[in-house]
């Protein structure tokens, strides 16, 4: 009996999971995806809404202008409609752009961030790794960085929707950093860290109240 309770348990809480997507949403405006960089959980998606008054865009993974990687591609975004992605269900680090407007002078690029089911995101299989304490935190946070064949170089701070709140450039053997946080209000977010090649970690800190 108790069993089968327990295998019914684990059932609906894999249901829960599976159907607990969030759907964010990225606003185009100004000739710019605000925000311009966004993290998620696996199984997300996300909407793109052209809130420009006369200009098509579009919403195109890769890097490359104007061509895309073929992960997803919305097509044209007329003002006044929206496109939504598939669900992301890979954990990675996924730029994208404007086919009209990704060069000069406009540069209109994102990326979205997807992490995994722990809320950890490693893009690179390496030696380096990141250790947060305390984690809940009040006011400062240290950071502690081992490193391996990749180099950090900038460790970035963003909120639950991807807006960033701190970026502290590392400086070439410092392994230990002392952040304060004080002026961020409760709640969840997400440090970044980054190599020269792009992200490499991110893991989710908390801001007790």
């Amino acid at each position: 009996m108790k069993k089968s309770i327990l295998i019914i348990a684990l059932f609906f809480g894999v249901t829960a999971s599976l159907s607990a997507q969030t759907t964010h949403n990225i606003s185009i405006t100004d000739f710019q995806f605000t925000p311009p960089t966004l993290t998620i959980a696996m199984g997300d998606k996300v909407m793109w809404t052209n809130n420009s008054s006369s200009t098509t865009h579009t919403a195109t993974s890769g890097s490359g202008c104007p061509s895309g990687n073929g992960i997803w591609d919305s097509g044209n975004i007329t003002p006044g409609t929206s496109y939504t992605s598939p669900a992301f269900n890979t954990a990675g680090s996924f730029p994208y752009h404007c086919i009209y407007h990704c060069g000069s002078p406009y540069f209109m690029t994102g990326t979205i961030t997807v992490t995994g089911s722990t809320g950890i995101f490693n893009s690179k299989s390496s030696a380096s790794s990141l250790n947060i304490f305390p984690n809940p935190f009040t006011d400062l946070v240290t950071l502690s960085i081992e490193q391996g064949k990749n180099n950090v170089s900038m460790i970035k701070v963003t909120d639950a929707v991807g807006k960033e709140m701190k970026n502290i450039e590392v400086s070439a053997g410092q392994s230990s950093y002392s952040i304060d946080l004080s002026d961020l209000q409760p709640g969840m977010y997400f440090c970044n860290l980054y190599s020269s090649d792009g992200i490499m970690e991110t893991r989710k800190i908390f801001r007790a109240r």
